[in-house]
């Protein structure tokens, strides 16, 4: 099942990277979505060599940031040069030449965006002075498709900044910024310490009050105005490493209840999943991430990798009910099923682990 999986993702693959890293190719729409790209891209780079379209789709982000310094939600833009934000979106344009860079050991790649990324996060903080991403986040897809329903977009947003902060203080060090790599590991442990105050209690809760309007809800119910507590934002606390040893371990069982409760499902989504297996792997829990990836029922990971589905033509689907068939997110769980590869400041794809 995993084989087939893994040749799924590749063919996905093939049919997505033509020009710009499109969801899906056989819709009218065919963008080169940022999010769809960045979940994907340490695994698209590991199947294949992207140098060479990493630094394309990096110029086509650049070319977003017009009259702004925000990354579009696509690249390039169609009507407009930039087409709007949004967090887990536009963190692409960091996301990208971070891993092309590790994948490949391509510094151009780091010189050629340091100063549209420096200006990126220079933007998300001149916005946010107290270190919780609440203001300008961009469009609210918050964690799109989640099945288990609304992840605080301002939870998932500071979990990114704190994110592009990691991966800017590795660029940094590798390229001999010292003065830069110390301003973004403090930026981080400034975002840690306010998310940790904002989201996190000490038995291990990780949550917050969803902020309206949430354009990714998909429900009708009015929106919790208590915190509310989902796989999500466990997840992506765990794998930004905003906790601390001790939460860790208490989150991480946290994470691991709420899946029995959902009888053993996922209920990640755009943002969660392609993050899932590897956080309960780090936290011990390899029995559940591998359960996840063997399940059949709806919503899974064996067969759909998610909340998606096998199509007719062999790649991925988004998810049952739709017909978006070959779409490229999901495709971000090969690295999770069929091993992961190190995060080390060493560049280049030499070392792999577990």
């Amino acid at each position: 099942m995993l084989n087939q999986l893994w040749s799924n993702i590749l063919w996905g693959q093939r049919s997505n990277f033509v020009g710009v890293p499109t969801d899906c190719p056989q819709r009218d729409e065919r963008l080169g979505w940022s999010a769809d790209a960045q979940v994907f891209w340490r695994a698209a780079s590991y199947n294949m060599d992207l140098a060479a379209f990493s630094r394309k789709y990096a110029a086509d982000l650049r070319g977003t940031q017009v009259g702004t310094d925000m990354y579009g939600i696509f690249a390039p833009g169609t009507q407009s040069e930039h087409p709007a934000s949004g967090t887990g979106w536009s963190d692409a344009g960091v996301i990208v030449p971070w891993t092309s860079w590790i994948q490949t050991g391509d510094q151009e790649i780091i010189e050629e965006n340091w100063s549209a990324m420096e200006n990126y996060l220079a933007a998300i903080e001149a916005a946010n002075p107290d270190f919780l991403w609440r203001n300008k986040y961009g469009i609210p897809f918050a964690d799109w498709l989640a099945p288990e329903g609304v992840t605080p977009v301002d939870l998932i947003a500071t979990a990114y900044w704190a994110y592009d902060a990691t991966l800017m203080k590795q660029m940094a060090h590798f390229a001999g910024k010292a003065g830069e790599e110390r301003k973004y590991a403090e930026l981080f442990e400034k975002i840690r310490q306010a998310f940790n105050k904002a989201y996190v209690r000490e038995d291990g809760f990780v949550g917050g009050v969803p902020p309206p309007p949430v354009f990714a809800s998909g429900t009708e119910k009015r929106l919790s105005d208590k915190p509310v507590e989902t796989q999500t934002g466990y997840v992506l606390a765990l794998n930004m490493n905003l906790l601390s040893e001790d939460l860790r371990r208490m989150a991480g069982l946290r994470l691991a209840d709420r899946i029995a409760a959902n009888d053993g499902r996922l209920g990640t989504g755009f943002l969660g999943t392609p993050y899932l297996l590897a956080a309960l792997t780090d936290i011990g829990h390899v029995d559940i991430a591998i359960s996840l990836a063997a399940k059949h029922e709806i919503p899974f990971v064996g067969l759909s990798c998610g909340s998606w589905s096998y199509d007719h033509v062999g790649t991925l689907e988004r998810r049952p009910d739709a017909r978006r068939s070959q779409h490229e997110f999901l495709q971000s769980l090969c690295l999770r099923c069929g091993g992961r590869l190190d995060l080390p400041l060493r560049r280049g794809n030499r070392c792999a682990a577990r």
